[in-house]
């Protein structure tokens, strides 16, 4: 796992439950450009790090959420 995930993972943590990803991009946190972030999140979601779901509010956007996979290594 690269920094920039750990550090993503990190601050989908602290954040507590769904994490839109528009919200991780625009954070002020991440020197991550928009592409990059989306792809951090994939990897980490096909690793089993992260849960993924559609954004009910606007489905071209995804939530993501930790699981206890992540928990172990936070």
């Amino acid at each position: 796992m690269t920094g920039q995930a750990a550090e993503v993972l990190k601050e989908i943590h602290e954040h507590g439950g769904w994490t839109r990803s528009k919200e991780l991009e625009s954070s002020n946190e991440f020197d991550i450009a928009k592409t990059s972030m989306t792809s951090i999140l994939w990897q980490l979601s096909d690793a089993g790090y992260l849960e993924k779901r559609d954004y009910a509010e606007d489905t071209r956007q995804n939530e993501y959420q930790i699981t206890d996979l992540a928990q172990e290594v936070i």
